[in-house]
């Protein structure tokens, strides 16, 4: 009996039938690329957008960069703690660091304040930067 499903799929091996299957690997790189371009642009969109929303809060110079470093410092955290707990399953991990980067983005449109910005934007991991250089990223790697 074939192990082959309609669609040319093998058996969850994340192979296209008549190529080899991936090695070590039950994904489908065409899924993986399709998020990592969907996060590539939804990173760059912040970037863009979060930089015109803070100006248009009319706050200090002083103040932006802190908000803005507050969400890069929590992206490195997250990198930093994604690195370190490679042996942990990756849906929980990306469903969790999707959901806290929503719940900033969402979050720092209902406040004004410097610290709940920031605040926010730690949690939420804003890159205000506009690279794709974050947790999601790293663990989509290993």
């Amino acid at each position: 009996m074939s192990d082959s499903v309609p669609g040319g799929r093998g058996a969850g091996d994340g192979s296209v039938r008549g190529s080899p299957p991936l090695p070590g690997r039950g994904r489908d790189p065409r899924i993986l690329c399709a998020a990592a371009f969907l996060r590539s642009i939804a990173t760059g969109g912040v970037g863009v957008l979060l930089g015109i929303y803070l100006s248009r809060l009319s706050l200090p110079d002083r103040d932006l960069g802190f908000i803005v470093a507050a969400g890069l410092g929590g992206g490195a955290l997250a990198t930093l703690l994604v690195t370190v707990s490679a042996a942990a399953p990756r849906k929980p991990i990306l469903l969790v660091l999707s959901l806290l980067n929503g719940a900033g983005c969402l979050g720092v449109t209902l406040v004004s304040g410097t610290a709940a910005l920031a605040t926010l934007a730690f949690l939420g991991m804003l890159n205000g930067m506009g690279r794709d250089r974050g947790a999601a990223m790293a663990e989509h790697e290993q």
